[in-house]
């Protein structure tokens, strides 16, 4: 880890990180994943209009 700099940012499943996030394949792989969570999060949030601030620090519970 001495020299990797920032290329190396722990989504990549392989050993030659700096290396393979330039791949076309890589990008598309790390798309879909992206489109999968976003997916998964929006359906765990209910209410979409919520702002990021209510989800993380809850002043009050918004249903009871």
């Amino acid at each position: 880890m001495t020299h990797s700099g920032q290329k190396g940012f722990g989504m990549t499943k392989h050993g030659r990180s700096g290396h393979a996030t330039r791949s076309p394949r890589f990008r598309f792989l790390q798309k879909l994943e992206a489109q999968k969570n976003d997916r998964k999060d929006r359906s765990r949030i209910e209410d979409p209009k919520q702002s990021v601030e209510d989800l993380f620090h809850p002043r009050q519970p918004t249903r009871a």
